[in-house]
């Protein structure tokens, strides 16, 4: 009897090594996100900081002690419908998901957000600008760590306006939601504030090619003020057609305001050595500080520093927006340190 109790505990001892053991303290997190160029490659781009945060905290025993926190990556590929069934498909078959990181898309925040509310799972998005998602009714369970960018866009360009008493606005706008929701906002502010606003034309690109046609049909025009709404992708071929029309370059008198925040930094530097008459808005990334970083303590310069050493030697590069996943990771451990604690 003896022998077999000994053997008993024994066996007990040892399941608690076996790996379906330890498991039991894994905590899982889904981030979705994208490699696509519409959103510059973030969701890419941004990993060598979400495994630079998961290290951290699993490194450290006053927060998440005992548990593992670990993330499954979702690649939604911006597009709504595709990312509506690959975040199901996560969340049926893979292990259980106690939270979301991301979209970082809007229009698939859009469709993702529901399913989330299925599973009763908050999501914390890292970059969805659109002001419709913080009505809490519609979606009470969405939260974001980037601020809603279109309405300060916005508010920045109408300042500009009035600063400098811009009147005549031509706009060149991608084809999809969000630019056009972009271009509307800056459309209807400017003409609820200034008398003085005109709307000379609005041009559509649909087709990467159509931004020769628009650049051909500007002149009809006679633009001063040009705002272009669209992603990294359509803005190139679009200031090509430009350069090649004369139209863009040191002696150009056409003013252009672009919300930048879609753009890569290399492509901006580009676009500044180019010509000096664009005016980028964008909501910062992370900035420069020795402060050190509300949840984990480190400083801001220190935690940057690390991931531009991953980052540049990486295939997919860096994103000045990558810091908000770090933020978003923190703040998911912050969030369920404290669930554990006062016992979940």
């Amino acid at each position: 009897m003896e022998s077999v109790l000994h053997l008993f505990v024994g066996l007990a001892a040892a399941c608690l090594w076996l790996p379906w053991a330890a498991a039991q303290q894994d905590v899982w997190l889904l981030s979705i996100c994208s490699g696509d160029v519409k959103v510059g490659g973030l969701g890419n781009k941004s990993k060598p900081l979400v495994d630079l945060a998961l290290s951290e905290i699993n490194n450290r025993t006053d927060i998440l002690n005992g548990y593992e926190l670990k993330v499954e990556h979702v690649d939604s590929d911006c597009d709504p419908v595709e990312g509506s069934f690959r975040v199901t498909k996560a969340l049926k078959e893979g292990p259980p998901k106690v939270g979301i990181m991301g979209p970082c898309y809007s229009p698939v925040c859009e469709v993702v957000s529901p399913v989330a509310r299925s599973y009763n799972l908050v999501i914390k998005a890292a970059s969805c600008v659109i002001g419709e998602f913080s009505d809490e009714e519609k979606y009470p369970l969405f939260t974001r760590i980037f601020p809603p960018t279109g309405e300060m866009v916005v508010y920045a360009m109408v300042q500009l306006a009035g600063m400098f008493k811009w009147g005549r606005f031509t706009f060149v706008t991608q084809d999809i939601e969000i630019c056009l929701l972009l271009a509307g906002g800056v459309h209807q502010t400017l003409a609820a504030t200034f008398p003085n606003f005109d709307h000379v034309a609005t041009l559509l690109m649909a087709t990467h090619d159509d931004a020769y046609n628009v650049v051909a049909e500007l002149p009809s025009y006679r633009p001063r003020i040009l705002v272009l709404s669209a992603y990294e992708d359509f803005a190139v071929n679009f200031f090509c057609a430009l350069y090649q029309a004369g139209m863009y370059g040191p002696s150009s008198n056409l003013v252009m305001l672009s919300p930048t925040h879609w753009w890569n930094s290399n492509f901006i530097e580009e676009l500044v050595m180019g010509a000096s008459n664009i005016i980028g808005i964008s909501m910062a990334g992370r900035q420069p500080s020795d402060d050190p970083h509300g949840l984990s303590g480190r400083k801001i310069n220190d935690i940057m520093a690390d991931y531009q050493t991953a980052c540049s030697v990486s295939t997919d590069g860096c994103h000045v927006g990558a810091g908000y996943f770090y933020d978003s990771v923190w703040s998911w451990a912050k969030v369920l340190d404290d669930w554990f604690l006062s016992g979940g």
